[in-house]
C-alpha cells in the first residue's frame, strides 16, 4: 500500500466520522442549551447524559459505516486484505472498538440514571417528611396563638392582642430604667464577660448604641421572667449574670413598685422620670417607710397632690406607698410560661428549614415567608426584643461573625416589621441593616 492510499484510509476512514460526530455534538449541544436554561428543572436528564448518550450514538454508527468505507470507496481499493487479515477479522476489528466503547458509555449511564432515579426518590421522600414536620410546627404555632390569654388588671385579652399588651410592657420597662443606663460608660453597666460580649457586638453593628441594647435586654428580661415575689430570684439572678449589682438592685427596687391597677401608674411614672443610677433604691425604701404615719395621710396625698410641681418628701411619700402593697399583683408578671413554647416552637421552624441541605436556597427563602406570613406585626415587634436579647441570641447576634448563622437576616425574618423608630427612637436597621424592609 503507498502512502497516497494510507492517507486516504486514516482520512476517510477516521476524522471525516469523527468530526461529523463533533459536528453532531457540537449542534445538539447549541439547540438544547437555551432549551435546558428555560426548562432545567422539568426534566430528570441533564446536558451531560445527553452528551455521552449522543457520543455513544456516533461510535455505533461509526461502527456500522466503518466497513463500508474501507470496502467500497474508491480511494481504498489499492488495500491489501492479506495483510490485514480475511475480511470478516478487518470488519471485526474495525466495528468491535467502536461499539465497546459505545457499550462502555451506556453501560454507565445506565448506572448514573439509576442513581439519580434513586436519588430522586430519596429526595421525595426527604421533602415529604420536611413538609409533614414543618406544617406541623405550624400548626402548633397557630394553636399557640389562639391559646393565649392574659389578664392585666382586669383588662382581658386573647390570641393575638396579648402580643400588644407584652410588647407594651416591654416598652414601658425600656423607658423607665433607661434613665438608670443612659449616658453611663458601659464598664460601669455591666460584668467583664459581658462587656466582651457587648464588644463583639459593636464590632459588626457600629451604629447601635450599646446603652440603648443594655436597656431593652434588661427590659425584655424584666417583662419575660416578671418581677412578682415567686419570680425575682430567678430575675435577679439572670440579671448579675451581666450586669453590675447596683444598676441590677436598682432596676429590681424601682420596677417593684409598679403595680397592675392603673390607678397607681401616674404616682409610678412620676418616680420613674426621677430616677437616676445615683438612687440607692434599698435605702430609700428604709427612708420612705419612716416617714408614712398614717393610711388616711397617704389618701389625703393622692387627691391633693399636684404631680407636676411634686417634691421630692411627696414623691418618697408616693413611691412608699406603691411599695408597701409589695404583695398585690405586679404590672411585671412576667411572660415565661406563655412565650418560653412560642419562641422554642418558631425558633425551631426556622432552623428546620435552614438545617435541611436536600433545599435549595430559593427552596429555603419560600418555606421562610410562609412562617413569616404567620406572624403579625405585633410578633414581629416582640421577635425583634426577643432577639436582642440573652434569651434570643440564637437568632443572630450570637453569631454576627458567621452570616449563615444569622436567621432573621439570612431570611428577613423581620422584613414585614412597621417601623417603630418614629415614636420611641428604636431604629431596628441599625440592628439589623441588611435586611430589605417594607417601610423603606
Amino acid at each position: 500500500m503507498n502512502t497516497d492510499s494510507l492517507f486516504s484510509v486514516w482520512f476517510l476512514g477516521i476524522l471525516i466520522p469523527v468530526l461529523g460526530l463533533f459536528a453532531i455534538i457540537v449542534g445538539t449541544y447549541l439547540l438544547t442549551k437555551r432549551h435546558y436554561k428555560v426548562q432545567e428543572n422539568r426534566s430528570s436528564m441533564s446536558f451531560w447524559t445527553i452528551f455521552f448518550l449522543l457520543i455513544s450514538i456516533g461510535f455505533v454508527l461509526l461502527a456500522f459505516l466503518a466497513p463500508y468505507i474501507y470496502i467500497n470507496v474508491s480511494s481504498l481499493k489499492d488495500i491489501n486484505y492479506d495483510r490485514t487479515g480475511v475480511i470478516g477479522d478487518t470488519i471485526g476489528g474495525l466495528m468491535n472498538p467502536f461499539i465497546g466503547i459505545a457499550a462502555v458509555i451506556v453501560t454507565g449511564l445506565a448506572f448514573y440514571a439509576q442513581y439519580q432515579a434513586n436519588k430522586q426518590v430519596q429526595d421525595q421522600f426527604r421533602l415529604q417528611q420536611f413538609e409533614s414536620q414543618f406544617y406541623k410546627l405550624l400548626d402548633f404555632h397557630r394553636e399557640n396563638v389562639s391559646n393565649m390569654e392574659f389578664e392585666l388588671y382586669k383588662e382581658l385579652a386573647s390570641g393575638n392582642k396579648v402580643f400588644k399588651l407584652i410588647v407594651n410592657q416591654i416598652e414601658n420597662a425600656f423607658y423607665e430604667i433607661l434613665p438608670l443606663i443612659e449616658n453611663k460608660e458601659i464598664k460601669d453597666l455591666v460584668v467583664q464577660e459581658h462587656l466582651t460580649t457587648l464588644n463583639f457586638i459593636k464590632k459588626y453593628r457600629r451604629s447601635i448604641s450599646l446603652n440603648q441594647l443594655i436597656a431593652l435586654d434588661i427590659a425584655y428580661t424584666v417583662t419575660f421572667l416578671g418581677i412578682s415575689n415567686r419570680d425575682q430570684y430567678a430575675l435577679i439572678r439572670r440579671l448579675k449574670d451581666r450586669y453590675e449589682v447596683n444598676l441590677v438592685k436598682n432596676v429590681y427596687h424601682l420596677l417593684r413598685l409598679k403595680l397592675a391597677d392603673f390607678s397607681f401608674h401616674k404616682q409610678f411614672s412620676t418616680i420613674a422620670k426621677n430616677a437616676s443610677s445615683d438612687v440607692d433604691f434599698e435605702k430609700l425604701k428604709k427612708e420612705w417607710q419612716a416617714s408614712i404615719e398614717d393610711e388616711y395621710y397617704m389618701q389625703e396625698l393622692y387627691r391633693n397632690i399636684d404631680y407636676e410641681n411634686i417634691n421630692e418628701y411627696e414623691i418618697n411619700e408616693v413611691a412608699y406607698d406603691s411599695l408597701k402593697s409589695r404583695n398585690s399583683v405586679k404590672y411585671y408578671g412576667g411572660h415565661q410560661y406563655r412565650l418560653g413554647h412560642y419562641f422554642r416552637n418558631l425558633f425551631h421552624t426556622f432552623k428546620l428549614i435552614d438545617t435541611s441541605s436536600f433545599l435549595t436556597d430559593s427552596d429555603k427563602k419560600n418555606y421562610s415567608r410562609i412562617v413569616r406570613a404567620q406572624l403579625s406585626s405585633y410578633e414581629l415587634y416582640l421577635l425583634f426584643f426577643n432577639s436582642l436579647s440573652f434569651f434570643g441570641k440564637e437568632w443572630e447576634f450570637s453569631s454576627l461573625d458567621k452570616m449563615e448563622k444569622c436567621i432573621i437576616t439570612k431570611y428577613e425574618v423581620l422584613k414585614n416589621i412597621p417601623d417603630i423608630s418614629v415614636y420611641n427612637q428604636i431604629n431596628i436597621p441599625n440592628y439589623y441593616p441588611d435586611i430589605n424592609y417594607d417601610f423603606r
